[in-house]
């Protein structure tokens, strides 16, 4: 059978929620460090020419270039590819607000924006 618990001071409060608030900032230093690492990754993924183009084709994939309208429930679902490739623009911007640009100059030289014209 299970004592009943004390009831705690105001001592052993106050180290509670110091060891909770000890525990709130390692956690939220870890997603820091963690959140700067996939910023490194992007960064080394679009210092490559083929690092880029793949990037290009997963912005291309999310439907970033072209409407998801479809009248139907086949527009939500390509609205949650949208989403992805916005999150990916966006850490792309974070990372380097000129990388688009390099992206998008790539695409022209490759050819990769007629594709996309001709799937809408």
């Amino acid at each position: 059978m299970q004592r009943p618990r004390k009831p705690e001071g105001l001592d052993g409060m106050l180290e509670r929620k110091l060891r909770a608030a000890t525990t709130d900032q390692e956690t939220q230093e870890e997603r820091r460090q963690r959140r700067e690492r996939e910023l490194n990754d992007l960064r080394v993924v679009l210092s490559t020419r083929e690092g880029r183009r793949f990037v290009w084709r997963l912005l291309a994939i999310g439907s970033l270039f072209r409407t998801t309208f479809t009248g139907n429930s086949t527009g939500f679902f390509l609205e949650g590819h949208r989403n992805l490739a916005l999150m990916i623009l966006n850490d792309i911007q974070k990372v380097d607000p000129g990388n688009f640009g390099i992206l998008w100059a790539e695409a022209v030289a490759e050819g990769l924006l007629k594709d996309e014209e001709e799937d809408t």
